[in-house]
């Protein structure tokens, strides 16, 4: 466990156990050893502080554009982590399953995605993809689904009572900028900021999953992000329909809002048309610069970098001799500005551009010469 997180309750660190050394190895394994054979952990890890985290988008004001992460006993989370290591020894987990997994990150799920996208775009045929959220992932997992997925997985039921043990009179308070609120229990959901909580996570959605993966093979999942991927609409929206169905059926909820359908090569268009379930479409004009959300965003360039090139790009134009914002530069003509493209696209569009070339290139040196390049770029 890193150090410098923010404690629980307690009040008491991970340094303090490492700084006891063996000591702490000792102390510690007699006491997990104790919590598994009563099954029983102490009163104080039910506690938690929950805090707000803005999500940075939409209404401030608005409670639906925070994210409530819990502020645990950190004892608690080594706890967690021996429980997690014992229950990923038991548990298979679907090869679509790109979150939280070893050896696994979005970086693999991007690759695959693209390349066919790529293949789709060549042979000039259409891919129909749904990136499909859903709505507050965590905080509706139902206790008893859980139980009940452990256990189907394959869980000695031991484990599964140690686990319920974790969830069994939990208490939290809402840290807030006046003080904090009353103690309340907490009875539905998985602990956000828990160290095992992604990895029970995985096993509900993999259960959940388990007979729509057979008729639509073509997904990946990160977490609660799913794409579908399919020839045709229809296929893709009966895909579509019989995940919902599974997912809601057992108390989770698809966003529609943040649900999002991309079409590569339709034939009526060009490129990439992408618009939500519910809502308004957004047209990318080409491939490389197309902004894919749920983690499939590449390659963000530095900030100084960006600075810079505004800076001279202000000086080329004006000369120093006029002084104007950043958005008069790239306002439409006809709104009154001068019709510059983003220059945050510009770069991100060329990087994506280069790394794209070196990713499909033959052999296995594009890696490191996608390093080289990247790091000569950030130290422009």
């Amino acid at each position: 466990m890193k150090s410098g997180k923010a404690v629980g309750p307690d009040d008491i660190p991970v340094e303090v156990w490492k700084c006891l050394g063996e000591a702490a190895v000792e102390f510690l394994t007699s006491l997990f050893n104790r919590v598994l054979e009563s099954e029983r952990m102490p009163e104080e890890w039910r506690r938690s502080v929950l805090v707000l985290i803005f999500k940075n988008k939409g209404d401030v004001q608005s409670c639906s554009n925070y994210r409530g992460i819990k502020l645990m006993s950190h004892t608690m989370k080594l706890w967690e982590r021996v429980v997690e290591a014992r229950l990923r020894k038991v548990v298979e987990i679907c090869e679509q399953q790109y979150g939280f997994m070893p050896r696994k990150s979005t970086t693999d799920a991007i690759f695959a995605l693209r390349i066919l996208m790529e293949k789709y775009r060549d042979g000039q045929r259409e891919l129909h993809c749904v990136f499909v959220d859903l709505e507050k992932a965590y905080d509706r997992v139902p206790r008893e689904e859980l139980w009940y997925c452990m256990r189907k997985s394959g869980v000695a039921e031991k484990y599964v009572r140690v686990v319920q043990d974790m969830y069994e009179r939990s208490r939290t308070v809402v840290r807030c900028a006046v003080g904090q609120t009353e103690e309340f229990k907490v009875e539905v959901g998985l602990h956000q900021g828990s160290a095992l909580s992604p990895f029970l996570f995985a096993i509900v959605m993999d259960q959940l999953s388990e007979e729509v993966r057979q008729e639509s093979p073509w997904t990946m999942m990160f977490a609660d992000d799913i794409v579908i991927c399919s020839e045709s609409r229809e296929q893709v929206e009966e895909n579509l329909e019989r995940w919902r169905f599974a997912l809601e059926r057992r108390g989770m909820k698809v966003s529609g809002s943040k649900t999002e359908y991309m079409c590569v090569n339709e034939r009526e268009g060009s490129g990439i048309v992408s618009y939500p379930i519910e809502g308004e479409y957004w047209l990318p004009t080409n491939l490389i610069a197309s902004l894919l959300r749920h983690h499939f965003t590449l390659l963000e360039p530095p900030e100084p970098l960006i600075k810079d090139i505004q800076k001279r790009i202000v000086n080329f134009f004006w000369a120093g001799q006029h002084w104007t914002r950043a958005p008069v530069l790239y306002l439409p003509l006809q709104d009154g500005g001068q019709g510059l493209i983003d220059l945050l696209c510009r770069v991100r569009t060329f990087r994506l551009q280069a790394a794209q070339r070196l990713l499909y290139g033959e052999g296995l040196a594009w890696a490191d010469m996608a390093y080289a390049l990247l790091q000569r770029v950030e130290d422009l």
